[in-house]
């Protein structure tokens, strides 16, 4: 069955989905897939009695012809219904998967995950023609996208809110989808009582803006403004933050960026690179890490890896030096940056 949404997906609930008899769930957003996954099982879960997972390997469809089809067909001796995942399936299991699906099963239900599927995919192609079956495919989301689901979200506790608000949501979390849910999670809990949620509650309640505050010293310091990155450590500084999180973030953005150069070659492609990379970097902040990527490419990115990880092990001897060794750190990143 095509035209299915991933936000609709994620509504359905077991009593919904047992009107199938599987699901496959493909494209290029990985991360989409797995939460899909994930929250289809455990509404299955939920809301069956005596439902039990039953995980299989693709390796074990692949050298046992017919052996999915016998986990789909045949009695449980300890659950009523059976809810069979097979993921990152194969060119080999898809085959098993389609003689699968044309003979049936009843008492389970499928779960398949898969990479990109071509429109000409003949698993795709069964999937989105039978009613029987759910195919699902989950692109990259745009800001306003995950907007929508904040939104649709929030409706279905009964809470109103503005494109705006929702939209603020998402910006605060930089795009990250699985960091999504549970900021929403944590403002329907706040916001239930009061019907709406407003920009003052999403402030007040949602911790993003620490995670923002690193972000923005990671920027400054490998943009090459050295006072700017040295201010937002104080300010980190004053409201309590460990510096480790600081180094942790330093570090695995220096890691990130170093393979994005090498990836791109030549500093004329640092847009392109950032754009395609996987996982995907949120699109506000795609110019900023083309920029990161485009200043890495002047300097010796070793000998910055080799003088942060240095760092990183001086700070854990001891937490009394972490802050001047964190501040030491970025003043000569962002020098070496400028």
């Amino acid at each position: 069955m095509a035209g299915v949404k991933p936000d609709a997906l994620s509504r359905l609930s077991a009593t919904d989905l047992r009107r199938y008899n599987g699901l496959l769930l493909f494209g290029p957003n990985w991360d989409l897939v797995q939460r899909l996954k994930t929250i289809v099982v455990q509404n299955l879960l939920d809301g069956i009695d005596g439902a039990e997972i039953v995980r299989l390997a693709t390796s074990d469809v692949e050298s046992e012809p017919g052996r999915l089809l016998e986990e789909l067909q045949g009695i449980s001796l300890f659950a009523s219904f059976k809810i069979v995942v097979l993921e990152s399936v194969s060119q080999v299991a898809q085959r098993e998967c389609i003689a699968a699906a044309s003979l049936g099963w009843q008492d389970a239900f499928l779960v398949l995950t898969s990479g990109d599927l071509k429109k000409s995919s003949p698993l795709r192609k069964e999937y989105e023609a039978s009613p029987g079956l759910l195919a699902v495919v989950c692109y990259e989301q745009s800001a306003q996208e995950l907007a929508l689901v904040v939104r649709n979200r929030l409706a279905g506790f009964g809470i109103t809110s503005s494109p705006d608000v929702c939209l603020a949501v998402v910006e605060g979390v930089a795009g990250n989808a699985a960091l999504l849910e549970s900021e929403v999670d944590k403002l329907v809990n706040y916001a239930g009582q009061y019907g709406q949620l407003t920009l003052e509650q999403v402030e007040a309640v949602c911790t993003v803006s620490r995670s923002s505050s690193f972000d923005r010293v990671v920027d400054l310091a490998f943009g090459g403004q050295v006072e700017g990155a040295l201010a937002g450590l104080r300010e980190l500084h004053s409201e309590g933050a460990a510096a480790s999180g600081s180094l942790i973030a330093l570090c695995n953005h220096l890691l990130m960026i170093s393979e994005m150069v090498n990836a791109a070659g030549d500093p004329r492609r640092a847009e392109a690179v950032v754009k395609e990379w996987r996982p995907p970097v949120f699109w506000k902040r795609q110019p900023v890490i083309a920029d990161h990527v485009r200043r890495l490419h002047k300097v010796d990115v070793t000998s910055l890896i080799d003088a942060l990880s240095s760092a990183t092990a001086t700070a854990r001897k001891s937490h009394q030096i972490e802050w001047p060794v964190l501040e030491r750190v970025v003043l000569a990143l962002a020098s070496r940056l400028r």
